[in-house]
């Protein structure tokens, strides 16, 4: 199947936002905060809706199944709307994939754009139809009052730009709880990227949070791979072990397909996560499969902030050599 290209957002392109995961509830009820995120949308000259159904809120901290399948239908079906980007990541969003109407998404492509859980969604949506979307900031991520520059950029040369690009690591990282106190900031310096591996792969980018990503094998909902690519997980704290980044590794190599794997680009992980980099070093090396293709650690993406947005199976280029790393993103 063809590759679908969803057209990059414009000057006054309408945005909607809606919940495939935990509901908009669930974030500040501090109307100061929620405007930061509304009004960074609008200094890029963009108009931005929200789904009818966003607030709804059950006990699993969710809309119903029916609410958020009305409210993401509904964005694609509207020819006034050029992107959609998500509330928040959660636990949730394997829920309603059975039910999307993938012929809709197929013949409205737009751009979709979130992290974490969302991982369910972007993999779904490629594997029914082969549109791009985009692993990058929610909706709430753009609530940070300090720290966003960096994230902005890259939505800005991903999602609007058209141009080839490289991921150059950000000055400094955080993960602190910046939704509780905006002004108590804590922010390190970024060591840049580790290499794990020394090599060159080129080829679609694939992957997006690792816990989530291994939970669509097996079902209708996985991507059939079956050219080069370059695969990107990251892996949030809660989950965070070594062995279970090592379990979840290996259940992604032990596929049929991983012999397409030519790179592999690791996020950085969160404080709480327990993985350290010689732990990583470890884990990689014990993997035969792995040999002869670059592996990058440390990279911009995932729980921490700032990060970096990823088009997913979009032409990507890994380099790393002579304790040197470029990360590109082609042109189209």
């Amino acid at each position: 199947m063809q590759t679908i290209y969803p057209k990059k957002l414009q000057l006054w392109d309408k945005i909607m936002i809606v919940a495939p995961s935990r509901s908009f509830s669930i974030l500040s009820s501090d109307v100061s905060v929620e405007e930061i995120a509304k009004k960074r949308l609008e200094q890029l000259w963009f108009q931005v809706v929200f789904g009818n159904h966003i607030t709804e809120c059950n006990e699993f901290l969710t809309s119903s199944v029916e609410s958020r399948i009305k409210d993401i239908h509904t964005a694609f079906a509207d020819t006034t709307i050029s992107g959609i980007l998500t509330v928040i990541g959660g636990y949730s969003t394997n829920q309603i994939l059975e039910y999307l109407d993938y012929n809709l998404i197929k013949n409205n492509p737009k751009i979709v754009c979130g992290f974490s859980d969302i991982t369910m969604l972007h993999n779904a949506i490629l594997a029914k139809t082969w549109m791009i979307c985009y692993y990058g900031p929610h909706y709430s991520s753009r609530r940070m009052k300090y720290g966003f520059d960096y994230s902005m950029e890259y939505f800005r040369k991903c999602c609007i730009e058209s141009d080839s690009f490289d991921i150059i690591p950000s000055d400094q990282w955080s993960d602190d709880e910046r939704y509780l106190d905006q002004e108590k900031r804590t922010f390190e310096q970024n060591e840049g990227y580790v290499i794990l591996q020394e090599w060159i792969g080129k080829g679609k980018i694939i992957g997006g949070n690792l816990e989530t990503l291994s939970a669509l094998m097996g079902t209708p909902y996985f991507p059939h791979i079956d050219e080069d690519c370059i695969l990107f997980i990251e892996q949030d704290a809660e989950m965070g072990t070594p062995q279970r980044f090592d379990r979840r590794l290996e259940q992604l190599l032990q596929a049929d397909f991983s012999s397409y794997f030519k790179g592999i680009m690791i996020g950085r992980f969160q404080k709480r996560n327990t993985v350290s980099i010689e732990q990583l070093k470890i884990i990689i090396t014990s993997k035969k499969k792995l040999k002869n293709i670059p592996i990058v650690a440390n990279i911009d993406f995932g729980h921490t902030t700032p990060m970096a947005t990823f088009p997913i199976w979009w032409l990507g280029k890994v380099l790393a050599y002579d304790n040197k790393v470029n990360i590109s993103i082609l042109k189209h």
